[in-house]
C-alpha cells in the first residue's frame, strides 16, 4: 500500500470523525512533502526555485517525517477517547491497521513507535507501580508482538490462512500459553 493510498484512507476515515489539529497535522505534513517533492523534482525540476528548494527541502524532510510520525501515534490516544464517547471501535481499529501497515514501509513511523514503546516501558516498568500495571503492560506488548509477527508472516494459499514455517527469528516470538485459549487442543 502506498503513502498516498495510506492518506487518501485517512482523508475518508477523518471525514467521519470529529475535527482535531492532532489528525490534520500529520495529514498536512504528508501532503506537503510530497507536493513539494512532486513539484521540485518531477513537475518544474529545472526551475531555480526546484533548484533552491530542493535542499532545504532535504534538510527539513526526515525531522517532519519524525515529527508527524510522533503525531500518528498520539492519534490513537485521541480515537480511544473518541471510541468511549461513541461506544464504537471501528474508526480505532481501522486506523490502527492502517498505521501497522504504514510502520511496516516507513522508517519514520518505526522510529516513532520504538520511542513511544521506550517511553512508555520506562513509565511502566518500574518498581514504584505495583506489579499488577507491570504485568498488564508486558502482557499488551507481548500480544501486540504477535500480533504483528503473525500480520506480517501469515501467507493466504487457496483460501485458507498459512504461516511461514521458516522465518529468521522465529524462536524470538513469544510462546502462545495454551491455559489461555480452553477451547483449543
Amino acid at each position: 500500500m502506498s503513502e498516498n493510498t495510506h492518506l487518501l484512507v485517512y482523508a475518508f476515515l477523518w471525514l467521519s470523525t470529529p475535527p482535531s489539529i492532532l489528525k490534520i497535522f500529520p495529514f498536512t505534513a504528508y501532503s506537503f512533502l510530497n507536493l513539494s517533492n512532486f513539484f521540485t523534482r518531477e513537475y518544474i525540476p529545472q526551475h531555480p526555485f526546484s533548484k533552491a528548494a530542493r535542499p532545504l527541502l532535504y534538510y527539513i524532510e526526515d525531522p517532519l517525517l519524525i515529527l508527524s510520525a510522533h503525531f500518528d501515534v498520539a492519534i490513537i490516544a485521541q480515537l480511544l477517547y473518541e471510541a468511549k464517547q461513541s461506544r464504537s471501535i471501528f474508526v480505532l481499529g481501522f486506523y490502527v491497521f492502517i498505521w501497522e501497515l504504514r510502520v511496516e514501509h516507513s522508517d519514520a513511523s518505526r522510529i516513532a513507535r520504538n520511542k513511544i514503546f521506550s517511553i512508555l516501558d520506562s513509565i511502566l516498568i518500574n518498581d514504584h507501580l505495583p506489579g499488577r500495571i507491570t504485568n498488564c503492560w508486558i502482557y499488551i506488548k507481548r500480544k501486540a508482538e504477535l500480533l504483528r509477527f503473525l500480520f506480517k508472516n501469515a501467507v493466504e494459499k487457496d483460501g485458507v490462512v498459512i504461516l511461514k514455517t521458516e522465518i529468521k527469528g522465529m524462536k524470538d516470538i513469544p510462546k502462545l500459553d495454551p491455559s489461555e485459549y480452553p477451547q483449543t487442543e
